[in-house]
């Protein structure tokens, strides 16, 4: 049965082993960002290259990755060389600057491996093989036919690590770095602050969110930081306002810095205009500093020196105020105030403020009959007392002018007095 195309293009046939004796590959294993190869087959070997391809690993360029495999024997030990190679441009050939690594030793193998960033790698579906081969040389070619050993081949996935956004530097984790990145949003925050060592490529902090809203100001801090010695470095950030994965000149949120230590930066999201249009959703913040004199630096570029780190902010469109439910009236009846307030919601910086009163007449109507007795009831626990008060004033007061004219109602009794005449005493 004849090979399938792209096997055959891999130098599948007349490659060894030949045999199943002796030195063979064990188990081989890569975790990448989501999947996993894990291939643990042992003795007896098998001839030829063993086709594992449909177990993939994916990778992403600029990454660090480790590659574990066992060279074993099934009989007899012997001086092995053994390797691997990930073909990354993707021209169905093993070239050389492919080669992961080499090792002599027998046992539990390690080789950690970046994935290039640059132009010659080609994103998709591509090839890893791994071999060892009995041999006292120091090179081995991985399309060779050998009677002892072991041959393996997997499926590897290069892939974006922000898919429609362009990959970025740097390419080594020394020196300047960026460090802490923070943004205050509405009800959500971004705070971020991993330093040395740094990372190749652009580093996904894009499970961290900010949520601004279209008019609005914001503060982004971050700091510059070094790693080994001091250099010239310029330092921006961006938000994709209109969410077409690209950095646009007028999307870029801070002046170019070339400051070293912390530094504050106050933006406003912008509103949209005819030629640069603000998309309310989810879109990607990115913030770089570039080891550079230059003024400016771009965001896709390649550079060796520096950091560069992505988030994810969420625009939110304008918000008008609302006014809340009015309060309590006043007065239960004849005429009272009630007052609300604009704060359902509170207008944005340059959302709209409510419209219309901010007070208001209530309980407008005639008070009732119920409420006319109590008040009766009020009143005559005052005014009764006081009219009692009053008559027994006014009784006193008449009685004494009374008796200061010598007229009296009451009875009276009659005494005789030195002078024949009659005297009258008052009954009290």
């Amino acid at each position: 049965m004849a090979l399938p195309a792209t096997l055959a293009q891999y130098c599948f046939t007349n490659v060894g082993p030949t045999t199943t004796v002796d030195s063979n590959l064990g188990p081989v294993s890569v975790v990448g960002k989501t999947k996993t190869i894990s291939e643990l087959s042992t003795c007896p070997g098998q001839i030829g290259p063993i086709d594992a391809t449909q177990m993939i690993a994916d990778v992403i360029p600029g990454y660090n990755y480790s590659l574990n495999y066992q060279v074993i024997t099934c009989g007899s030990a012997f001086n092995v060389l053994s390797g691997a190679w990930i073909d990354y441009n993707g021209n169905y050939q093993f070239d050389e600057f492919e080669a992961i690594g080499f090792t002599t030793l027998m046992g539990s193998i390690t080789f950690n491996f970046t994935v290039p960033n640059n132009s010659q790698i080609v994103y998709g579906l591509t090839r890893l093989r791994v071999q060892v081969q009995e041999t006292s040389q120091t090179i081995i070619n991985p399309c060779a036919s050998f009677p002892y050993g072991g041959t393996k081949d997997f499926t590897m996935e290069i892939i974006e690590e922000f898919p429609g956004y362009c990959n970025s530097g740097p390419t080594t984790t020394m020196d300047t770095e960026l460090e802490l990145v923070s943004l205050r949003g509405e009800n959500r925050d971004i705070f971020e602050n991993t330093g040395c060592p740094g990372n190749t490529g652009p580093v996904n902090y894009t499970n961290l969110t900010a949520d601004v809203i279209i008019g609005n100001k914001y503060s982004l801090n971050y700091t510059i930081i070094t790693c080994s010695q001091v250099y010239p470095a310029t330092s921006a950030a961006w938000i994709d306002f209109n969410q077409n994965n690209v950095w646009d000149n007028w999307e870029q949120i801070t002046p170019f810095s070339q400051i070293y230590s912390n530094q504050v930066h106050l933006f406003k999201v912008p509103k949209s205009t005819p030629e640069e249009v603000v998309k309310p959703g989810i879109t990607r913040m990115r913030v770089q500093v570039q080891e550079t004199a230059a003024a400016y630096i771009y965001p896709c570029a390649m550079f060796a020196f520096g950091g560069t780190k992505d988030f994810t902010i969420e625009v939110r469109p304008t918000v008008d105020g609302g006014w809340s439910n009015w309060g309590a009236c006043n007065a239960t009846c004849g005429g009272g105030w009630q007052t609300r307030v604009c704060n359902n919601p509170v207008p944005s910086e340059e959302g709209a403020n409510c419209t219309g009163p901010e007070t208001g007449p209530c309980n407008t109507g005639t008070c009732s009959s119920a409420s006319s007795s109590t008040g009766g009831k009020v009143a005559a626990g005052i005014l009764v007392p006081l009219i009692i008060i009053g008559g027994l004033v006014g009784f006193y007061i008449y009685r004494k002018k009374k008796k200061e004219e010598g007229d009296f109602s009451t009875d009276h009794s009659t005494e005789p007095t030195s002078g024949g005449g009659t005297a009258y005493q008052q009954s009290v």
